[in-house]
């Protein structure tokens, strides 16, 4: 898939055992300097007053807003205490406070002014040109690819499909770097978007530099994701990516370091069936090589019957001594055992069927169909739990920008 030249990093090994980062065409830095300052308190940040957004505002205070207004009030009843020379009216605390929820509720529903990314001049022009693709890198060793077709199907009876969960491709053991995703077709079923997400450090040092005590709100509105507690839980450090609707014919490629999932779609006339069918690619680090069915044999009975006898052993092909012979290791199909009798002429040498028995030539610890599916389900609990250890893992890391 070309697009997967265009996101993958290359390491190679350098002098003394280092490793060298071959970075991919295309952006290596952000658009955006560092801002001077990203405190709330900071004006310039924000759009000017505008009394005609405040009163069209159908904004209603939570128990968090009445308390901050409250600690608010406080402060300024003890202020209040103070002889400044000046009469205040009795009646002033009513204004004040009216006056405190309108600005209260005024930076709840005010508009961030948005940075503009820096000028680029010709020197700075980013190339995007791929010098080397990793088909051509890797000629030699190849790469491997996971392949899965994919449908899933709606009916008048189930016609709701869930929102997915949010993960990543594989298992360590698995190695996946990537992943291609091919939209084949859809029927009679509501667009469906896969959004994006990844993972950030919780180390933001130059950000908590410009922003003051809990005044990290613009910050938040610009990089749209939030750093500090809601609802007195911390927030954890995923930052959005937005989503791309998955319609027919479109192909999505992307490195596995986004956490991805799929949105619900339900039937369009719920009384017919409709479907959704995509392939999906699941590139292999081109570094490691993982056991797949290039090394590893057939190890159901059937399987390994068409590999050794060709795909027609079912038929009557297979020498009716072989055909007993698997016969002590699950039973045969009725077809085949009625083809022992009519193949009963081409009996093999005695010689060649004591060679047979002696090498093993049909290995032992082959699985039937059933055994195969067991394992399947087997796999699904493990990745289940993986995917919640995962979760766990990645809501566990926080960012802390209410304390400095």
């Amino acid at each position: 898939v070309p697009a997967w030249d265009q996101f993958l990093t290359v390491h190679e090994s350098g002098g003394n055992h280092l490793d060298v980062k071959i970075p991919p065409p295309g952006r290596q830095n952000s658009r955006f300097s560092l801002p001077e300052s990203g405190s709330d308190e900071d004006d310039a940040l924000w759009e000017p007053f505008n009394a005609e957004v405040l009163a069209q505002s159908h904004y209603e205070l939570t128990e968090d807003d009445w308390e901050s207004i409250k600690d608010e009030r406080v402060y300024s009843e003890e202020d209040r205490g103070v002889d400044y020379g000046v009469e205040i009216p009795e009646d002033s605390s009513r204004d004040e406070e009216a006056d405190d929820v309108k600005a209260l509720i005024w930076k709840k529903v005010r508009d961030p002014l948005i940075p503009e990314p820096d000028e680029v001049d010709e020197k700075s022009a980013v190339n995007y040109l791929c010098q080397e693709s990793i088909r051509e890198k890797f000629k030699e060793t190849g790469l491997q690819v996971i392949v899965k077709m994919a449908t899933i199907e709606l009916t008048p009876e189930k016609p709701d499909f869930p929102i997915g969960g949010w993960h990543v491709e594989g298992q360590m053991n698995e190695r996946i770097c990537a992943t291609a995703l091919y939209y084949l077709d859809s029927e009679n079923v509501t667009p469906s978007h896969l959004s994006f997400r990844m993972q950030t450090s919780s180390y933001q040092d130059e950000l908590q530099e410009i922003t003051g005590q809990d005044q990290y709100n613009w910050l938040e509105h610009v990089y749209g994701t939030a750093l500090g507690p809601s609802g007195g839980v911390a927030s954890a450090c995923l930052q959005p990516f937005g989503s791309v609707e998955t319609k027919q014919g479109r192909l999505l490629a992307f490195p596995n370091v986004f956490h991805h999932r799929v949105s619900p779609f339900k039937l369009q006339d719920p009384t017919k069936p409709g479907h959704r069918r995509f392939i999906a690619l699941w590139l292999v680090d081109p570094h490691q090589r993982i056991v797949s069915t290039g090394n590893v044999p057939p190890q159901r009975h059937d399987w390994w019957a068409d590999a050794v006898f060709g795909a027609n052993a079912n038929t009557g092909d297979m020498p009716p001594e072989v055909l007993e012979l698997l016969e002590d290791y699950r039973p045969a199909k009725k077809s085949q055992k009625q083809e022992v009798n009519q193949n009963a002429g081409r009996k093999l040498p005695a010689e060649i069927m004591e060679m047979v028995r002696k090498n093993e030539i049909i290995p032992q610890g082959l699985i039937t169909a059933e055994e195969a599916s067991d394992y399947r389900d087997e796999l699904m609990k493990v990745r289940s739990r993986f995917h919640e250890k995962s979760k766990s893992g990645w809501e566990g890391v926080e960012y802390f920008f209410c304390e400095h």
